[in-house]
């Protein structure tokens, strides 16, 4: 995946201009503040009940047509879904038809059809919450619709576990759907050596436990220090004939999906993965 440094500046997310893809710190004005007023004063949950019925609503018109598209034709039609996002952003009308893509190559290749409740839960990790579901209710699935569709739209996406069994695990079981939609994924555990690091986190989606995720992070960032700038890592790249980009493990970090997220980030946290 190429250097997505333009992605998201109108949308939910916003990428540094730098080598090592990063979620940027937002930066409000007063409008954002006004704004922020009016939404405190309305019956929030009121508002997100009927987004989301709309957005279910409209994953689900595009079903028969989804239907009908051949398994060569579905990557086309969830590259082209995704394109927009690189302009607008995970905004609803442009991820209903990326998820009912998801949804229908999942029944395909993997017999297993999303149901309403994980499309909303899909929904809620695309954009940046806790989605609390039930044993049985499918989270390993909902996860495959946020992860798709951000990597469809040129994040480095991450799917962190509890642990190397579970990357592993859930990396393979998920595979053919990946490859339906023409992405690759990585998973990594303790007994990866740094070269093949490289390989797997170089991948559209990464399976990765917490332990060894936060790790590899800190580890790239002791090598980057303050400067990620990719005109800066290019010229140094010119005349070094060990340049820090060339070492680095990972393409950053600007989307992650943690799954079972009261382990990872309570119970098993440990001090460098809370900083």
């Amino acid at each position: 995946m190429s250097n997505a440094a333009v992605l998201f500046r109108r949308g939910n997310i916003e990428l540094g201009d730098g080598l090592y893809l990063e979620r940027s710190d937002p930066r409000e004005g007063k409008f954002e503040d006004f704004l922020r007023g009016v939404v405190a004063k309305c019956p929030r949950p009121e508002l997100v009940r009927g987004r989301l019925r709309r957005f279910v609503a409209a994953v689900n018109s595009l079903e028969v047509e989804i239907r009908a598209v051949s398994d060569a034709e579905l990557p086309v039609r969830f590259r082209a879904a995704c394109r927009d996002m690189r302009a607008r952003g995970f905004e609803d009308d442009v991820v209903a038809p990326a998820f009912a893509i998801v949804r229908e190559a999942s029944r395909r290749i993997l017999g297993m059809r999303h149901h309403d409740v994980q499309l909303i839960g899909g929904w809620a990790l695309l954009q940046g919450r806790v989605a609390e579901m039930q044993t049985g209710e499918g989270k390993t699935l909902v996860a495959t619709l946020a992860a798709c569709t951000a990597a469809g739209a040129g994040a480095a996406v991450h799917v962190i576990t509890v642990n190397d069994y579970l990357a592993t695990r859930d990396a393979a079981g998920n595979l053919p759907l990946y490859t339906l939609l023409g992405m690759t994924v990585g998973s990594i555990s303790q007994d990866v050596k740094p070269e093949q690091r490289r390989v797997q986190y170089a991948r559209d989606i990464v399976y990765v436990s917490n332990k060894e995720v936060v790790f590899d992070y800190l580890k790239d960032r002791l090598l980057l220090q303050q400067e990620n700038r990719a005109l800066h890592l290019k010229i140094e790249a010119l005349h070094r004939a060990d340049p820090r980009a060339s070492r680095l493990m990972m393409r950053g970090l600007c989307f992650a999906i943690v799954d079972e997220a009261d382990s990872v980030l309570v119970d098993e946290a440990r001090t460098p993965l809370i900083i």
